[in-house]
């Protein structure tokens, strides 16, 4: 969870506003699908998200169906890529940790991240992950982490309550893929 001690996000970095635009495309509006664990849900925040981060701020709770886009931005911004160090990674490794994180947590990517990079899983985006992400060869972390999250979301899926979000996860993940490869084409 982000602290009021944490920096005001008024520089981002291209690679967070292009994967942000990106992300809020994929999350859509307002649901509140019976089964999906998140509850009511805008723009991929849930409401007990947009609480933490309304009171965080000294602000009464409100609907999440009511957030407005400068509180979308900030939110993804200081709950999912802060967290992830978005801005340490080539940008195609950013985007697919943010794109994990805004959809099922920055823990949830660390540990996947620290699988697919066989080191120790600890949950976070300490020192000894961030070096061995920033030494992994891009183009093959992507792919991995892609393959190996995709996997995790078809086994989630064989859940009878979870069943009905197989098609979209997979869907999700298949869109991910495709736009990863612009921030390779952008790096070039």
């Amino acid at each position: 969870m982000p602290t009021l001690n944490q920096p005001k996000f008024s520089n981002k970095s291209k690679n967070f506003i292009l994967a942000f635009a990106f992300i809020k495309r994929l999350e859509g509006g307002y649901v509140n699908c019976p089964g999906d664990r998140g509850g009511a849900t805008n723009v991929g925040i849930t409401q007990a998200t947009y609480d933490a981060f309304r009171k965080a701020h000294y602000l009464p709770t409100v609907f999440v169906g009511n957030i407005e886009l400068a509180e979308i931005e900030e939110i993804y911004y200081a709950f999912y890529w802060y967290p992830i160090c978005g801005d340490k990674f080539h940008p195609a490794i950013s985007f697919v940790l943010f794109d994990c994180a805004v959809h099922s947590g920055p823990g949830r990517a660390a540990l996947y991240a620290q699988r697919i990079l066989r080191i120790q899983q600890t949950g976070v985006f300490d020192e000894p992950t961030i070096a061995a992400i920033q030494n992994a060869n891009a183009d093959e972390f992507v792919k991995a982490f892609i393959a190996y999250r995709s996997e995790m979301l078809f086994i989630l899926s064989k859940r009878p309550s979870q069943r009905k979000f197989r098609r979209g996860w997979l869907a999700r993940m298949h869109l991910v893929k495709e736009f990863s490869k612009e921030f390779f084409n952008d790096a070039a």
